[in-house]
């Protein structure tokens, strides 16, 4: 059999190719390839030391995710991508635990849901998306809220296209009081400040009517919605659109706030939660 003889330009090809693969792999320090078919990249902090690194995770050359390892814990923000390179979630984690803000986006780069997870359990949820299931119903923004392992409502409310009131499922969208309007705050604040600068924090607060002696709560809370530490607390004669207040933060890296609207009986039940990340930086 006569051997095949291959031109030139065919092995440089070849090799060219070889040392751009090798040249991608050099930038980590360890390559695994897994079970799953696909491989984790390691950029270490010393070296070979995988339990202190970036961890990249490809399937074949698509991205999948990425995230830190300290003292081989997951710590700061788990991020997947679409298959196009684009965003597609971001987790907090803290010791190896989801605790804080996860952001959901769309392939086209909308953010769709955002969720609020203290120690693994998520605990609020925002989302301002259709629901398909109910054609002609929108909403513009919606909270829940987790209690006893049930969602409860605690936010903003279901209208239909022509403003009238709607029940779906254990979310009633409207009551007599609440006059067709939804409810809900809005923390507005930079998403990045300074390491013991005093900034302002203004809640953007959507209510059908001046509410008086209602209570404001920020603060730290656990996995039930029980404030365990308070960061900010008022309770002023009445509130209308707009309150501002002074915020001093004392980590760096990832925050967030969180805070409780209640005493508004007159309009509903249950108090209105809400919530908002950002990062702190040094000075």
């Amino acid at each position: 059999m006569r051997e095949k003889i291959y031109p030139i330009k065919y092995w440089f090809a070849i090799i060219t190719l070889s040392l751009i693969f090798e040249s991608c792999n050099y930038q980590y320090d360890v390559v695994v390839e897994q079970t799953d078919g696909t491989t984790k990249k390691f950029k270490c902090k010393n070296g070979k030391d995988t339990l202190n690194s970036t961890v990249f995770r490809f399937y074949e050359w698509i991205l999948v995710s990425k995230w830190n390892y300290v003292d081989g814990k997951k710590e700061g923000s788990l991020i997947y991508y679409h298959p196009d390179g684009t965003i597609k979630t971001i987790t907090n984690f803290i010791n190896d635990t989801v605790h804080g803000i996860n952001k959901v986006y769309s392939d086209s780069g909308t953010l769709v849901r955002r969720s609020f997870y203290i120690k693994n359990k998520q605990t609020l949820f925002e989302t301002g998306m259709v629901n398909k299931n109910f054609p002609g119903i929108f909403r513009k923004k919606i909270i829940y809220k987790n209690k006893n392992n049930e969602f409860i409502w605690a936010g903003e409310l279901y209208l239909d296209q022509n403003n009238e009131p709607t029940s779906v499922g254990f979310i009633m969208t409207k009551t007599d009081s609440l006059d067709n309007k939804g409810m809900y705050v809005i923390i507005i604040i930079n998403d990045t400040i300074n390491l013991d600068n005093d900034c302002t924090v203004e809640l953007d607060i959507t209510l059908p009517k001046i509410v008086y002696n209602p209570e404001i709560l920020i603060g730290e809370f656990d996995k039930e919605l029980t404030c365990i530490d308070t960061t900010y607390y008022t309770k002023p004669d009445s509130i209308g659109d707009r309150f501002t207040f002074k915020f001093r933060p004392k980590k760096q890296g990832n925050n967030y706030l969180i805070g409780r609207l209640s005493n508004i009986d007159e309009l509903v039940k249950d108090d209105i939660y809400f919530f908002k990340g950002f990062y702190v930086k040094p000075n």
